[in-house]
C-alpha cells in the first residue's frame, strides 16, 4: 500500500513540474506580451507628438515663406505666430552658423594638408 502511494506522489509530483513549467512559461509570455503592448503604445504616442510636431513646423514654414514673399505683413500676424516665426529664424541661424563651423574645420583641414603636401615636396 505505501508503495502505491509512492508512486502517485510521483506522478502528481512529475505532473506538477510538467504544469509549473508551462504556467511559468505561459506567464513569461505574458509579461512579455503585456511588455510590448505597453512600448507600442509609448512608440506610436510618441510618433503622434512627432508628426504633430513636424506638422507645426510645417505650418510655421509656410507662414515664414508667406511672410518673406510679402504674401502676409507683419501687422497680420498673431502675436504666437510672430514668436513662432521668431523662435524659427533663431533656430535657423544657429543651424546656419553650426554649419559654417563645419565647413572652416574642414578648409583648414585641406589648409592643413595641402601646407603639408607643400613641406614634404621641398625635401
Amino acid at each position: 500500500m505505501k508503495n502505491n502511494m509512492m508512486i502517485k506522489s510521483q506522478k502528481n509530483n512529475i505532473f506538477r513540474k510538467i504544469l509549473n513549467f508551462f504556467k511559468k512559461s505561459f506567464c513569461k509570455n505574458q509579461i512579455v506580451k503585456d511588455s510590448l503592448e505597453k512600448n507600442q503604445e509609448t512608440i506610436i504616442i510618441n510618433n503622434n507628438d512627432d508628426i504633430n510636431k513636424l506638422k507645426q513646423k510645417r505650418k510655421i514654414i509656410d507662414l515664414q515663406i508667406k511672410y518673406e514673399n510679402n504674401i502676409i505683413k507683419e501687422e497680420e500676424l498673431t502675436e504666437e505666430e510672430k514668436e513662432n516665426l521668431i523662435n524659427l529664424y533663431k533656430e535657423q541661424i544657429s543651424t546656419l552658423e553650426d554649419n559654417i563651423q563645419i565647413e572652416l574645420k574642414k578648409l583648414e583641414f585641406y589648409r592643413q594638408k595641402i601646407l603639408d603636401t607643400k613641406k614634404n615636396a621641398k625635401k
